[in-house]
């Protein structure tokens, strides 16, 4: 079988003979199924250390699993659908989940069976390579899905991800507006309805599911609430420029209606999309994407060029932290509402041109 046996007392060597073709006849499925056997079966307490050795190199080459390919494969399909099946059951938004499977389905297209090299999955990043930060975003899935299968014993092979060179991640800033594209979009703005999306996703720096989901029970005197990190609802500053229109909005809707409107209903993502989209086209910006994410971005860029520290930045854009220093600076909710009047650069804007105090709306 194999010249490592050589390094067995003569009592384990036919042990271990004696397993692997029982193995054999009972079509092994691993090489982890067979090492669990061995290790239950093997007298391991007169020469543990040297048992060990022989045993781990035994493994590499058991004549047994010459085919490794039928008997190592695993369906990387099959794998993330279990992954997948497991943040759902977490309790994880369906966005989320969904984020994960755009990333992870291309993956199974290439690799139908999970690779079991970390050569393979280098391989696999380096059309990414050049974009930073997208391909780090891959290898940091495909890893969660490799550390998932090991856990729940779906690996037949020692995780590759662990030798894996991690991609760099380069920060760069994000897509956003300038103050004066900001101010030409403001201006451009037609309707209630467009200056609501735009107050929420560039004044408020809501998300767009946020957005898109807020009722008129959300609207108070001078908070709203929002979804924190995604995950916890907690009140948030509202300045009254975006109060004052989102009450218009809410006029004469159920409280737990959504405030921005269709003819046909609810506004959808794809529908707030175009109208940003639209809405960009409409005021000459080119040279940034015409997202509702644009506008959000632009809020937590610019309020950091108006002097936002980065902690009341952090709080006022809802991202989720887990840093200790953030439990020995916590703000109330008054502070942020001060911090939100002083680098806010939808009121900076509103202030400068006057739209915030002779609004000229028309109504939807």
């Amino acid at each position: 079988m194999s010249s490592v046996l050589t390094q067995l007392r003569p009592d384990q060597r036919t042990l271990v003979q004696s397993v692997v073709s029982d193995l054999a006849l009972e079509g092994a499925l691993s090489k982890k199924q067979l090492q669990e056997r061995l290790e239950a079966e093997l007298d391991w307490r007169l020469h543990p250390p040297e048992t060990a050795l022989a045993l781990k190199k035994l493994i590499d080459e058991l004549d047994i699993l010459t085919n490794d390919e039928q008997l190592l494969s695993v369906s990387t399909m099959e794998v993330i659908d279990k992954f997948l099946a497991s943040k759902r059951a977490a309790n994880l938004s369906e966005d989320s989940v969904r984020g994960y499977q755009n990333t992870l389905m291309p993956f199974a297209r290439t690799y139908p069976n999970l690779p079991a090299t970390p050569e393979e999955i280098e391989e696999y990043l380096v059309p990414h390579r050049g974009e930073n930060a997208t391909a780090w975003n891959i290898y940091i899935r495909i890893r969660l899905v490799y550390n998932f299968a090991e856990a729940r014993g779906l690996l037949p092979f020692p995780n590759p991800t662990r030798q894996v060179q991690t991609p760099k991640k380069v920060a760069k800033p994000p897509p956003h507006l300038n103050e004066t594209e900001a101010t030409k979009l403001i201006k451009a703005i037609a309707d209630d309805r467009e200056r609501g999306l735009v107050y929420c996703l560039f004044g408020l720096g809501l998300r767009l599911k946020e957005t898109r989901r807020l009722t008129p029970i959300d609207i108070a005197e001078d908070t709203i609430r929002t979804v924190h990190g995604k995950e916890r609802i907690e009140p948030m500053p509202l300045a009254p420029p975006i109060r004052e229109v989102l009450l218009r909005l809410a006029e004469g809707k159920r409280p737990d209606e959504p405030i921005f409107q269709g003819r046909q209903g609810p506004l959808s993502d794809s529908q707030i999309q175009n109208i940003i989209k639209k809405l960009f086209i409409r005021a000459g910006i080119t040279g940034v994407r015409p997202s509702p994410h644009t506008l959000r971005h632009s809020k937590g860029v610019l309020s950091t060029m108006l002097g936002l520290d980065t902690y009341s930045n952090r709080r006022l854009m809802r991202h989720a932290s887990t840093q200790m220093t953030d439990r020995y600076n916590e703000l109330d909710l008054e502070q942020l509402k001060i911090k939100d009047r002083q680098h806010n650069p939808l009121i900076r804007i509103l202030d400068a041109s006057e739209l915030g105090k002779k609004p000229d709306y028309a109504q939807c």
